[in-house]
């Protein structure tokens, strides 16, 4: 199954351009951010997400942003993944940002179609594949 390779040194994660796009587009790169729903760091991740890739937990205090970094870069992956499953190609950017934010479940209600989308939702898929575009230049 062909996904994402990411290449960049663990200490510099938080540096890759798809995720300081999401961090800028989830928090505006705040690592203290805590969403109305539990959601955690700069990358507003759900404490049962975490939960399935990391053991410490994320409810109390800062999280360290390299950590961070590590399990949104696995759970993107498995996003990822799970998208190549049913679609049967790796997903763009809008659609990657469309599974991070509300999930493989409500993206298959749209038969994986972002056209069939509700416009907040392609809009801020369009944003974060923006963003990624203008990170991605800088390097």
């Amino acid at each position: 199954m062909k996904t994402f390779t990411f290449s960049v040194p663990v200490d510099q994660l938080q540096e890759a351009f798809f995720l300081k796009a999401l961090a800028q587009i989830e928090t505006g790169v705040n690592d203290n951010a805590k969403g109305k729903d539990g959601e955690r760091t700069r990358y507003q991740i759900m404490p049962f997400m975490w939960n399935q890739v990391c053991t410490k937990d994320i409810r109390f205090g800062v999280v360290d942003a390299n950590l961070a970094s590590k399990v949104a870069l696995i759970i993107l992956t498995e996003l990822s993944k799970e998208f190549h499953y049913y679609v049967k190609r790796k997903p763009d950017w809008h659609e990657l940002y469309v599974l991070w934010n509300k999930g493989p479940v409500y993206f298959k209600r749209f038969n994986w179609d972002f056209s069939k989308l509700p416009p907040q939702i392609k809009d801020r898929g369009i944003r974060y594949s923006n963003l990624v575009t203008v990170e991605q230049s800088k390097n």
